[in-house]
């Protein structure tokens, strides 16, 4: 039985948006140590406290900077495995969601450099919708491989409202 993954897609706009991630974790450690610099924070310390934060706006954008940076990075990894996922089946449409939601971070960030964290929401489009696309053919692409392959599962996660045997094509 062949599986439904080919092994000859092009992967190198994926690669490329996986590299564009790259590039924007790195500015914003750039921009987290500029900030920092600016603001007096010396390490170990993630944030600047509440004293220093009252007596100076570098160490506000400090720890804007650096929340914003912290924000990314906790998502990333479901990011990227989404990405991984649709980019089996849908490689551009993986690559393109992935670019999207980069542009959507560096929004973010620009947003929440402005010193006040309602400006993230206000300068840029929510990264969920970015997502939807990534979510909603990731899941047909694991049901696509889970109906395939009898000994992983044996229901599809596309179609909830029919099962599906486990040696059932769809």
């Amino acid at each position: 039985m062949s599986s439904p993954i080919s092994p000859v897609i092009s992967l190198a706009p994926v690669a490329a948006a996986a590299m564009a991630v790259v590039g924007l974790l790195s500015w914003q450690a750039i921009t987290v140590g500029t900030h920092r610099t600016r603001a007096g924070v010396t390490y170990p310390h993630v944030y600047a406290d509440k004293q220093e934060m009252a007596g100076a706006r570098a160490a506000v954008l400090f720890n804007c900077a650096q929340r914003a940076h912290q924000n990314t990075l906790e998502n990333v990894p479901s990011v990227c495995l989404m990405t991984g996922i649709l980019a089996t089946r849908h490689p551009t449409l993986a690559a393109a969601a992935l670019g999207l939601w980069v542009v959507s971070r560096i929004a973010y960030t620009l947003g929440y450099l402005t010193g006040n964290p309602d400006n993230a929401r206000l300068r840029c489009f929510p990264s969920l919708p970015a997502l939807t696309p990534v979510t909603s053919r990731s899941g047909t692409t694991a049901s696509h491989a889970c109906s395939s392959s009898p000994a992983s599962c044996c229901y599809s996660w596309a179609r909830p409202t029919r099962r599906i045997k486990c040696f059932e094509r769809v």
